[in-house]
């Protein structure tokens, strides 16, 4: 599963947690030192608020879902290594008596295991099915309204497995999509029938069906952008009868209609886009065996995404005293500045500012110095 597909399955499911791209941390197994895990840099800030953190396992088909409350981690810079002074660096090891533990130098090994966890087991890639209800033979609205799991006759022995999303679209009057539900057992026979539907059914109309599969409502949808005429226009074609898979358009069409579309889907931050890059660097160091035919099929052009970036408004005055103050000089190395400025001839350097504004320091001559750019570069990224 990807991370767009994980979010939608979860909130499928669990609608109240209102997973998205921006609260969502994904890894997949990766090798780091000759050992398998998961590989997180989350933002300092991100602790502020309610994350969760998907362990995705390609080869078991499985992923692990961790949610961390929010503020439950009150100071993570002081839990987890640091990666550039604004994330939090965190690897998990697969195999390993230290289950949900992060394990990374100069972190806690602080441990996950108390946290509330959700396991996936993937059947196989879960699908969207459309399926139609005469509201003269079945009041599904009332059903669904009135009892916490509902039972639907499988006739054409269709292949609807547990955790396949439904949506019902009551017909005449209403002709539109009304109900989202997740089924929740799947392929069952009349003897495990809950039977507890009887006055919702005309049973001049009853039918029995060989197979059934149980379904528990997601949610009401109240949304006339979901009716027929609509549906017609985005995908969906010829009359909604009996039931049929939905994908493409007209899945994209309806998912964005009843409030479950991703939003930012490809939104991604520089400092994500760095670190996912760093971890990728670290794989593939170890994972020499393979390299040239990897490089000889690998697209020479870079895949192009878009970028949301969160920035401060610095103070100008305190960047130009800082530098004054430097007269040339970095204050860290004392050298000489290395070159100099192409657009005014002043010295190059680069003002740093001791404790970073992301972790709250302050825009302040006191907490800046200015610095060459090696300096800059090592109080970033070394030891």
């Amino acid at each position: 599963m990807t991370k767009q597909e994980v979010i939608l399955n979860i909130n499928a499911v669990k609608s109240e947690w209102n997973l998205n791209t921006k609260n969502t941390h994904f890894s997949n197994v990766v090798e780091y030192k000759n050992e398998k895990g998961w590989w997180f840099n989350i933002p300092f800030d991100k602790f502020q608020n309610d994350l969760y953190m998907v362990l995705n396992d390609l080869d078991t088909h499985r992923y692990t879902l961790i949610t961390v409350l929010a503020s439950s981690i009150p100071n993570p810079q002081n839990v987890f290594r640091n990666k550039n002074e604004s994330m939090a660096d965190i690897f998990i090891p697969k195999n390993s008596e230290m289950i949900f533990t992060d394990t990374q130098y100069n972190g806690s090994s602080y441990t996950f295991t108390t946290y509330y966890k959700y396991y996936y087991k993937k059947h196989e890639a879960f699908k969207y099915w459309l399926i139609s209800s005469n509201p003269e033979r079945y009041d599904s609205i009332q059903a669904f309204k009135n009892l916490s799991e509902v039972d639907w006759g499988n006739a054409s022995n269709n292949h609807i497995n547990i955790d396949d999303i439904v949506y019902i679209y009551i017909g005449k009057p209403l002709q539109k999509i009304v109900i989202k539900a997740v089924v929740i057992k799947s392929d069952f026979g009349e003897s495990e029938l809950l039977n507890n539907d009887k006055k919702y059914i005309n049973e001049n109309e009853l039918r029995l069906c060989e197979k059934y599969f149980r379904l528990k409502l997601i949610k009401f949808i109240d949304n006339d952008l979901l009716t027929i005429d609509k549906l017609h226009k985005n995908g969906i074609n010829g009359n909604i009868q009996g039931k049929r898979t939905v994908d493409g358009t007209a899945l994209a069409y309806i998912l964005k209609y009843d409030g479950s579309q991703i939003k930012d889907e490809r939104a991604i931050s520089f400092e994500e886009i760095n670190a996912d890059f760093e971890k990728e660097i670290v794989s593939a160091k170890y994972m020499s065996h393979g390299r040239e035919e990897r490089l000889a099929k690998a697209s020479k052009q870079p895949e192009e995404v878009q970028v949301i970036s969160r920035a401060f408004k610095r103070n100008a005055d305190v960047v130009v005293a800082v530098l004054e103050r430097a007269n040339g000089f970095c204050e860290r190395c004392e050298c000489k500045a290395p070159f100099t400025r192409k657009k005014d001839n002043t010295p190059y350097l680069e003002v740093h500012h001791k404790i970073q504004l992301a972790e709250g320091g302050e825009d302040s001559i006191e907490n800046a110095i200015a610095v060459c750019p090696n300096c800059h570069r090592e109080l970033h990224f070394g030891v």
